[in-house]
């Protein structure tokens, strides 16, 4: 996070009052440690919640340089992500088991654009690609359904493998450098005739 987003400084986390938000918000506490970061009070709402105005506007006013919105339901997620968006919020909106496809008909492509998840096909750097927007759909056609947590792997480990290949080393460090290398092209599976940048 540090080297990826230096000037990210703080956290806080937006999360269902319930087991699962507890849980997934003491992760995030010991994470944002590990991290380095200003771990902000985190604000829980109530299952069910549907005007996420007031939460967010609490938790603007902290001046959070991250937002996570983990171990929230998807359409959760999309609701905080288009007030987020609507709110002005400039920072990362980072979120964990999310589909593109659930949250672009809630939250609208710009409200997402850029959002770090941690289940869609991803551009090299973790933000959501173009791409990876379109791919449910298309699974969808032609199998009737859509899994986001079976092509988030394999996207991302055909990226890997493709990577080490242009690298033409297993090293770690050479292979982030060729993974953060501006304008880098990988193959992966099917996705975008598949190339992700």
């Amino acid at each position: 996070m540090q080297q990826n987003y230096p000037s990210a400084h703080s956290l806080a986390v937006l999360t269902t009052n319930d087991t699962n938000g507890t849980v997934t918000e003491g992760y995030a506490k010991t994470a944002a440690a590990a991290a380095g970061l200003t771990y902000l009070a985190p604000i829980f709402y109530d299952p069910g919640t549907t005007d996420f105005t007031p939460f967010v506007t609490k938790m603007l006013a902290e001046k959070p340089d991250i937002i996570l919105t983990i171990g929230d339901p998807t359409g959760d997620v999309g609701v905080i992500a288009k007030t987020l968006k609507g709110l002005g919020f400039t920072g990362i909106h980072a979120t964990g088991i999310v589909g593109a496809s659930d949250l672009l008909p809630i939250a609208g492509q710009a409200a997402i654009e850029g959002m770090l998840t941690l289940n869609m096909p991803l551009i090299a750097g973790g933000q959501i690609s173009a791409a990876a927007l379109g791919l449910p759909a298309r699974e969808d056609a032609k199998w009737g359904a859509h899994y986001c947590c079976t092509w988030d792997f394999y996207s991302e480990a055909g990226i890997m493998l493709d990577a080490i290949k242009q690298a033409g080393s297993v090293d770690p460090t050479v292979v982030k450098a060729k993974l953060d290398q501006p304008g880098a092209q990988f193959k992966y599976a099917a996705i975008n005739n598949g190339i992700a940048t």
